[in-house]
């Protein structure tokens, strides 16, 4: 050991990439340990934006300098860039469990043909493009004229151009596999050297989610730091609760908190309830119901609900009709299986029957799979009482976004959203219009006549008494760092922790830098962030992470500023400069 490291104490940096601010999806967080003098990166979660924008061609790090990444679990929004990381030049671990190795491989090659047919691709007849390079570059060099050879230039060029401008291929995908380690739950594993290590600890939120415990001893000491993930509720339809191993000696916590302040609007039971009565209400008159939820867990409940339904003598037409959700359900339905009978030969009598029956809960054999587009078309044409599961819930992409196509518009139609849904997601901008109003979703407007309902029971986020529980499960718990939830949420949430456990809580914004020691959780000015993270940033994107945080800390200023004063004195004002009523109002709902 050198001289100047004999007296360092451990400390991890943090860097939020996404997951922050009032944004709930595509949680990333960027991670700088100091080792031997040299500052070494990993990532929690790598997750997509679920949005209509374009940010997900924009992620700031340098690829080649991150060595390991942990997935939390298999959705989109904490391991959909993974790939681009990888088609960036990432070469090192991905710790992931089993199951979330499993059905992210599904989902990250579902996300990958999207990008293709969402780019410049499809001129090529669904030709693999670098296939296609190659071939340009072969035929290049049997060229005799020097027009000859300029007009290949030209067209590998432009290949080039798509192969860029394409977030990801199944090739990128595909070329993960060598990179996983699939980790087990409960036990310690080393990162870096003998001094960074992990251990993961399973949730309820989906089938192979984890919570992240980090360790970093250096010099006899000792430094623990808890990623929640998305914390699962402790009353789940397929799991039993899952108590792993915890340590008690973390400090410092990175916590979801999307309900951190909510209590359930109805209970898993009750919602439950309202769908069995709202399917057989909405048969018996002939209406079409679109139960739309997230893969696959959601899905995985529905049908356990309508195969329930069914042994319990309900008859009508169901239909599976998600493709994604159908080829995940067929991979872990022996797991589902496995988890249902842990359940029903513990405590729980409710689910007996199928026991009784030697039922399958999971099986498709009471619904139609619709697989084929052809089959999905017809369907969409099919008149007549029914039930079809499909995905996604936001609205955004899937083929859920046919069935609003061809079902907005129509009074015997029911659309279901089974949890929690993105607030800006065409779901909720559809879930929040009144019948006879104009819905814009964005890529289309329709007169809504529909039904539409949302079962929150279904969500698979934890309500407050779920995020409490980690200050009691770690009791040495002395500052914690919010994110994965909106706003005014993590406000409240903030004000209820410093009153409760009196400790240090921070709200970070997109790209907010901090050190966590033994002694505190202190932010980083600008100074720190380029010597901690400018390695791994490259230039261009440090200048556009050193002007996210001026805007940033602009923005805090004003807000503080802004909330000093009553509103009737400091908003009136701003009216009369402005002449502007939209602009008073806008002000008001960010800050009420």
């Amino acid at each position: 050991m050198t001289k100047s490291e004999s007296g360092k104490k451990p400390t991890v940096k943090l860097m939020f990439l996404g997951g922050v601010g009032d944004d709930v999806t595509a949680s990333s967080t960027l991670v700088s340990i100091e080792i031997d003098g040299k500052n070494r990166y990993g990532l929690i979660d790598i997750g997509g934006h679920q949005g209509t924008d374009n940010r997900n061609a924009y992620f700031p790090v340098d690829a080649t300098k991150i060595e390991f990444v942990v997935i939390t679990h298999a959705h989109y929004d904490h391991i959909g860039l993974l790939p681009k990381l990888y088609k960036d030049g990432f070469a090192g671990k991905v710790y992931i469990t089993e199951q979330a190795r499993a059905q992210g491989k599904l989902i990250l090659q579902d996300a990958a043909n999207i990008n293709l047919r969402n780019s410049e691709y499809s001129k090529f007849g669904g030709t693999k493009l670098k296939t296609e390079k190659r071939k340009y570059e072969k035929e290049r060099k049997k060229a005799v004229t020097c027009r000859d050879v300029k007009n290949y230039d030209v067209a590998i060029s432009q290949l080039d151009d798509i192969i860029a401008s394409v977030l990801y291929s199944l090739e990128d995908v595909n070329g993960l596999t060598p990179l996983y380690e699939v980790i087990k739950p409960n036990q310690l594993f080393t990162i870096f050297d003998g001094k960074v290590f992990g251990r993961f600890i399973p949730t309820t939120h989906q089938n192979g989610a984890i919570q992240f415990e980090l360790y970093y001893k250096e010099n006899n000491e000792r430094l623990g730091v808890l990623f929640t993930g998305d914390i699962g509720p402790d009353n789940s339809l397929l799991y039993e609760s899952k108590d792993g191993y915890i340590n008690t000696d973390i400090e410092y916590g990175v916590i979801e908190s999307l309900h951190g302040v909510e209590q359930p609007k109805e209970t898993l039971e009750d919602s439950i309830s309202i769908l069995e009565k709202l399917i057989k209400k909405s048969i018996k008159k002939g209406k079409t119901i679109v139960l739309s939820g997230f893969s696959l867990d959601r899905d995985a409940m529905i049908v356990y609900l309508i195969n329930k339904m069914y042994a319990k003598g309900a008859r009508f037409k169901a239909y599976f009709d998600a493709p994604l959700a159908f080829s995940e359900l067929v991979c872990y339905q022996n797991f589902y299986k496995q988890e249902y009978e842990k359940r029903i030969n513990s405590d729980n009598t409710d689910d007996l029957w199928f026991k009784d029956l030697g039922k399958d809960p999971f099986s498709l054999e009471n619904f139609e799979v619709i697989t084929k587009m052809s089959e999905h078309t017809q369907l969409l044409n099919t008149s007549g009482p029914k039930v079809i599961v499909t995905s996604s819930a936001n609205g955004n992409g899937g083929r859920v976004v046919d069935f609003f196509d061809r079902l907005i518009q129509e009074s015997d139609a029911v659309f279901v959203f089974c949890g929690w849904i993105y607030p800006e997601s065409p779901s909720n901008i559809l879930l929040n219009t009144e019948c006879g109003q104009i819905v814009d979703l964005g890529y289309s407007r329709y007169k809504k006549h529909c039904e539409t309902i949302q079962l929150h029971g279904f969500s698979s986020h934890g309500y407050w008494s779920e995020v409490l529980e980690k200050f009691f499960m770690y009791p040495a718990m002395r500052g914690v760092i919010l994110n994965h939830g909106e706003w005014e949420v993590k406000e409240k949430l903030k004000e209820e922790i410093v009153e409760t456990f009196e400790m240090g809580v921070h709200i970070p914004m997109l790209y907010e830098a901090y050190e966590l020691s033994n002694e505190s959780i202190k932010p980083l000015e600008e100074v720190e962030v380029s010597n901690f993270f400018g390695d791994v940033l490259e230039e261009y994107n440090m200048k556009c992470v050193l002007e996210e945080i001026e805007k940033e800390k602009e923005w805090n200023y004003e807000r503080e500023w802004h909330m000093s004063f009553p509103f009737s004195c400091i908003d009136m004002a701003i009216m009369v400069y402005y002449k502007s009523w939209d602009y008073i109002w806008k002000g008001y709902k960010w800050r009420y």
